[in-house]
């Protein structure tokens, strides 16, 4: 078993791996939300939905590890910590940006101020980046914390008053409309902060005494298998109902669980085990590589083409989701065997760019079927 990361065009490629499953799920999970049905809440939308549960916390999970891997290389090369801020603030900023055009894409400007995938990523790592500062004997406090706050903050926030007031219209206020979002976990501070930093805690077993993907391995294990072991007590004992919204910590502790394993099991093949690399996996690599540009691409090719444009697979349900799912992967991988060798010859930076036009794009078009009475 060789114990070292395995490298492609000087990426990590289980990396890229880990990046293109978390970004397939949110897709898969978006695309299965919007046509599958979930109203119903039917067995075949459940068993359709369930495997794309974890992409969310496998997003903020894994920031946490990076963030400590960069911040371990940087330190061996001697960089200074002003350095390591100079580089994560200019993209977490361009990150944060984009999220608030998607919102304006999807809601119009009435949503500016709601909160996508993009601004938990953004401010993730940031706060993974304060994490680092404070001592791993420490900073195990503040995971618990921000888990133990949210039904705290459900209650206080009176949920069940403001459950439906998620989106900013009149005559709901500023104060109320960030209360309604935070109780119905919609405002990312409480509990999904806590991903990030348990990845922080993961990473610090990785680097320290050495880094080898064993390490991180194990530690993926032992926080994912700790998280999922509070689940029978949360669930039988204190009747937890796993919900999304609101937000339980039952149903938090089961998605941050599930993605700790996955990267688990990620490093373990790629890394360790050295399989012969095969379609699977490849196409999680090549989304991966892309991930910003995939997640932008997958809204406007959903709401926007499918439904808003052409008028078709919203009532479709399972076949709908299908095609629209299998389309747009398809679409994915031909416009991947383009994209990826020239920026390669080019700049990494040409994803931020191409991510930026497909926003403006998005933008414009939405105000255009907004103007034109199709989308209000």
């Amino acid at each position: 078993m060789d114990e070292t990361f395995r490298i492609h065009e000087r990426r990590i490629r289980s990396i890229d791996v880990i990046r293109g499953i978390a970004v397939i799920g949110m897709i898969y999970n978006h695309f299965g939300h919007a046509l599958v049905g979930t109203a119903s809440l039917s067995p075949l939308a459940l068993t359709i939905l369930f495997p794309a549960i974890w992409g969310q916390g496998l997003f903020y999970g894994f920031i946490g590890v990076l963030t400590v891997m960069v911040n371990h290389k940087m330190k061996a090369k001697g960089v200074p910590q002003s350095a390591v801020w100079r580089r994560l603030l200019p993209r977490a900023g361009m990150i944060l940006l984009m999220g608030y055009l998607m919102s304006i894409m999807m809601g119009g400007l009435l949503w500016v101020l709601d909160w996508s995938v993009l601004q938990l990523i953004a401010v993730s790592m940031i706060v993974s980046q304060l994490a680092v500062m404070i001592p791993p004997r420490i900073r195990w406090v503040l995971p618990v914390f921000f888990i133990a706050m949210t039904p705290v903050l459900q209650i206080w926030l009176n949920y069940s008053a403001i459950s439906t007031a998620v989106t900013y219209l009149p005559p709901q206020n500023l104060v109320e409309h960030l209360a309604a979002m935070i109780a119905t976990g919609r405002l990312p501070l409480f509990p999904w902060l806590a991903s990030p930093l348990i990845g922080t805690l993961v990473g610090e077993a990785l680097v320290a005494p050495s880094r080898q993907p064993l390490k991180l391995t194990q530690a993926s294990l032992v926080g994912g298998a700790a998280q999922l072991l509070c689940l029978p007590p949360l669930v039988f004992l204190a009747g937890d109902k796993l919900t999304q919204a609101p937000l339980t910590i039952g149903y938090f502790l089961l998605v941050n669980g599930l993605a700790f394993l996955i990267v688990a099991a990620v490093v373990t093949t790629v890394d360790l085990w050295r399989w012969r690399w095969s379609p699977i996996p490849q196409f999680c690599e090549v989304n991966g590589q892309m991930m910003l540009i995939t997640y932008i691409m997958h809204f406007l090719y959903c709401p926007l083409l499918l439904t808003h444009t052409l008028g078709f697979v919203q009532n479709m349900e399972v076949v709908g989701f299908l095609l629209a799912v299998i389309g747009y992967f398809a679409i994915s991988m031909v416009f991947a065997w383009r994209w990826l060798p020239y920026r390669m010859r080019n700049s990494s930076r040409l994803d931020y760019y191409a991510t930026f036009v497909l926003l403006a794009i998005g933008v414009a078009w939405r105000f255009a079927f907004t103007w034109l009475g199709i989308w209000n």
